[in-house]
């Protein structure tokens, strides 16, 4: 029985993979490993938000249509002034902000290229109610996108939706409880932390 399952499911898989890989953001190898970098130092301590920059600028340098290096980048930028290690808080949200503004572009149906800008964006002081409309967009796209919850739960407390963003950051751990898979915090002090320049 298992066998005759997995025989119906190997071929979906495939004809998902191939569709998946031809869809692939960018050719260059070597961006596609900095910008994994760049995600795993984030993601790894908020001290290493420069040397995650760094990453996925080299990233960007390499492919400057690579959408989600661009999305990721705008990401650290927001966190580098939210965590308050920005020499100049200006110019890197400024930074932060042509970076989102750029990987929207490219988006297309990417929910994770949708909510990184968004969630950047949203902390710069764009337009919360066009960012909440890109994290929905993104949810109905993939509604298992643990980061995306999150995402969206601390863009609804922003716009001062608490109850909605507490369910939205429940769903987040529902799907994924184990702390720093789908935000950059081992807890959550932050998650609740108004933007710095709204």
């Amino acid at each position: 029985m298992a066998s005759s399952v997995a025989g119906c499911i190997e071929p979906a898989l495939q004809a998902a993979e191939s569709a998946r890989s031809a869809q692939r953001p960018t050719d260059d190898l070597t961006a596609y490993d900095l910008d994994l970098r760049a995600s795993s130092v984030a993601l790894s301590s908020g001290k290493q938000i420069p040397e995650a920059i760094r990453l996925s600028e080299h990233a960007i340098n390499r492919d400057p249509g690579y959408g989600p290096a661009l999305a990721w980048a705008a990401v650290c930028y927001s966190r580098l002034c939210l965590i308050g290690l920005s020499k100049d808080p200006e110019m890197d949200s400024r930074k932060g902000v042509d970076l989102g503004r750029r990987a929207l572009e490219l988006a297309g149906d990417d929910p994770s290229i949708l909510t990184n800008s968004a969630s950047a964006l949203g902390y710069f002081g764009e337009d919360i109610g066009a960012m909440i409309a890109l994290v929905d967009r993104a949810l109905a796209l993939n509604p298992s996108f643990a980061r995306g919850w999150h995402i969206s739960g601390t863009i609804r407390l922003w716009a001062g939706q608490s109850d909605l963003a507490i369910e939205h950051i429940e769903m987040s751990l529902r799907l994924s409880p184990r702390p720093g898979r789908h935000g950059f915090h081992r807890g959550r002090r932050h998650t609740f932390r108004q933007p710095a320049f709204r």
